[in-house]
């Protein structure tokens, strides 16, 4: 199963021995043979968050000129990407951004909204990030992420 080697992914605890990794389509995968680790992730709560948006992406299509006219093909869609807004009252979610983004690290996102009856998990690449401040004001941003797995929802 090296397919996994090098990735961030949400895994589900099943038992002592076993974790099943949600959103994630084993199928075509090699089998396991032996080694490998498994390292749990710190998930840091910050009220800093002021905004989430998600963007589907779009599904490439493309057109090709036949005898019989014009022929039509969808790609795979793409998975998407994040925005999301925080205000810098602290420096602790924009140094993970920003350490994220420099070392081209895949990173983990854990949403969870008041009220939602689930919890959202995303994986994928910072891509950018802004600042915006001004005297006597705290300062806000905004990270770009890439997604690079499907979206995971659990039941809160």
């Amino acid at each position: 199963m090296t397919e996994l080697n090098g990735h961030v992914y949400i895994a589900e605890r099943v038992t002592d021995d076993t974790v099943r990794l949600l959103g994630v389509d084993a199928t075509g995968f090699g089998v396991f043979t032996s080694g490998g680790t498994l390292q749990q992730a710190t998930m840091t709560a910050t009220c800093q968050e002021t905004g989430y948006s998600f963007d589907s992406g779009s599904t490439p299509v493309t057109e090709d000129e036949t005898n019989c006219g014009v022929a039509v093909s969808l790609g795979a869609p793409r998975l998407g990407s994040v925005s999301l807004n925080f205000k810098q009252a602290d420096d602790t979610l924009q140094l993970a951004l920003e350490a994220s983004r420099a070392a081209g690290s895949e990173m983990a996102f854990r949403v969870e909204v008041d009220g939602m009856p689930y919890v959202r998990y995303d994986v994928g690449y910072v891509t950018q990030l802004t600042e915006a401040g001004s005297a006597g004001a705290t300062w806000d941003g905004t990270a770009s992420v890439t997604l690079t797995q499907a979206r995971v929802k659990v039941a809160a």
